[in-house]
């Protein structure tokens, strides 16, 4: 059970890598010359730390940019995370609204049914009435 989440949950990061690269938040790591993303050089500004400007990364700048881009995936996981909590919210609302007016429909079914039986039992009780006073005891 455990072994499976653990592949679901690299899974899941693999798939957020590759939005990641998909939507121009994050540059590819594997290119040879240095291309940040406006994502990236945002993130660098906005967190403090200088925008490196040549290739090859020195030890510390590697860190920072593994530091950013791990954060740029965790901002698109949550919002991946909102995406899909709203959609099942909003799956929620409108198998309840179905349900509602499932159960109103039936309690209307249960009052006809109920007032249905009342009548057939009047009938009835009225039919035996009627049979022991025919019959001569």
């Amino acid at each position: 059970m455990e072994m499976k989440f653990a592949q679901d949950k690299r899974k899941t990061s693999k798939n957020i890598h590759k939005m990641a690269l998909e939507q121009k938040l994050i540059s590819d790591q594997n290119s040879k010359k240095l291309e940040l993303s406006e994502e990236e050089k945002n993130t660098l500004l906005y967190e403090g730390y200088p925008i490196p400007e040549k290739y090859p990364l020195t030890k510390t700048e590697e860190e920072t940019m593994k530091i950013v881009r791990r954060k740029i995936r965790n901002r698109l996981s949550a919002q991946e995370s909102r995406r899909k909590k709203k959609e099942l919210i909003d799956d929620l609302r409108s198998k309840l609204g179905s349900l509602l007016e499932e159960n109103e429909s039936l309690k209307q079914q249960i009052t006809q049914l109920e007032a249905s039986n009342r009548d057939l039992q009047t009938k009835l009780y009225e039919g035996e009435s009627e049979n022991k006073k025919e019959i001569p005891v």
